[in-house]
């Protein structure tokens, strides 16, 4: 089930390996808002997983 959100900022981190997606997406949330979305792209397997929650 996929659903449909209004992307404030895309953080693209592809050829970043661990631990940078996780520490630029940290830096990333934090400077939005509440009910902001930030889209992720990245290409390090294990960043999904470190990401999700």
């Amino acid at each position: 089930m996929s659903a449909e959100f209004d992307i404030a900022e895309t953080l693209d981190v592809k050829g970043a390996s661990c631990p940078m997606p996780v520490v630029k997406t940290k830096s990333a949330i934090d400077e939005l808002a509440a009910d902001e979305v930030l889209e992720v792209v990245a290409t390090d397997s294990g960043s999904m997983s470190d990401i999700d929650g």
